[in-house]
């Protein structure tokens, strides 16, 4: 485990001295690990910005910006890099409030030589791996709580059309028992009754599916929203670009749609448009929908990748 943390490891190192940053890149990629240098703080501020680094090993002093300015705007927009401050100067140690009020993880006196380097980078890259296990776990927990409640309510919907089914079933029991002559009618009324209640079953055990067809993923959607659209008065269209399959995750695009659709439907009707087709490897769905904009739909990306769900004018879409 250590050796591959260790290896994939990002390390980004700032210092206004060439030579400082010549021997820490050396010491450090010699232990395999990926290193990145900048002299200009700022030149390493906008990389960060683009490149999520385990550990930022970070001169305290330095002439165009000092370390605790450069955390500051460090922390503006990540809160996960792992801080080192670094500083030759062993009677200017950076205050320990100070580095314990920016977020800062430990500081490192760079006379002390590599042995110290690599002991503390490491126990940075250690902090940083289980760190990012730790908000994963949380992520999926956080995802499948909201999942959950999700499924909850289309049970509650679908319970309700299945109780219809079964009203059915049973009126139609009555009448075969009084007139046996229109036996074969009703029994096919019945049949029909059970296969509606089967499909039902089957579709809300739409979360085990990991490939689908879009024609199978169009029937699942509109029966497991059908009682949200009758309550809401609303209607949804779907259409398909091209019949292809979703291969990997169906079950997320499920959820992301009827999440969408039931937030789109609240307290109002509306017309829904669903379009779903393949870009390159992947799967866009796109919803388009009146008074989008007034919508809060941020627990949608408890399903989705950062990044992946765009709202635009009157529609929004996810690509998996």
């Amino acid at each position: 485990m250590e050796e591959n943390i260790y290896k994939n490891a990002l390390i980004v190192v700032i210092d206004d001295v060439e030579e400082v940053l010549s021997s820490t890149k050396d010491c450090l990629e010699f232990e395999e690990m990926q290193v990145q240098c900048f002299s200009n703080p700022n030149e390493g501020l906008e990389y960060l910005k683009n490149n999520k680094a385990d550990v930022l090993l970070l001169d305290f002093f330095m002439p165009q910006m000092n370390g605790d300015e450069f955390v500051k705007k460090l922390r503006e927009f990540n809160n996960e890099t792992i801080v080192i401050l670094q500083t030759g100067y062993s009677d200017k140690i950076p205050p320990l409030e100070m580095i314990d009020k920016m977020n800062i993880q430990g500081y490192l006196d760079k006379l002390k030589g590599e042995d110290e380097l690599l002991l503390m980078t490491k126990a940075a890259i250690k902090t940083a791996y289980l760190s990012k296990q730790i908000r994963e776990k949380d992520k999926k927990i956080s995802e499948l709580q909201f999942k959950n409640s999700i499924k909850g309510g289309i049970i509650t919907n679908t319970v309700n059309e299945a109780k219809d089914q079964l009203m059915q079933i049973a009126g139609m029991n009555t009448i075969i028992a009084s007139d046996t002559s229109d036996y074969e009618e009703e029994t096919k009324c019945i049949s029909n009754a059970i296969e509606k209640i089967e499909k039902l079953y089957d579709a809300l055990n739409f979360e085990y599916i990991e490939s689908i067809s879009f024609n199978e993923l169009r029937d699942i959607i509109l029966l497991l929203l059908k009682p949200t659209l009758l309550i809401s008065k609303s209607t949804m269209d779907f259409e398909l670009i091209e019949n292809d399959n979703i291969e990997n995750n169906a079950s997320t695009f499920i959820f992301f749609i009827i999440e969408t659709v039931k937030l789109l439907t609240e307290n109002c009707k509306n017309n829904i448009k669903v379009k779903v087709h393949k870009i390159d490897n992947n799967t866009k769905v796109t919803i388009e929908a009146e008074n989008l904009n007034n919508k809060d739909f941020n627990n949608l990306n408890k399903l989705m990748e950062d990044n992946s769900i765009e709202v635009y004018g009157n529609t929004i879409s996810a690509i998996l």
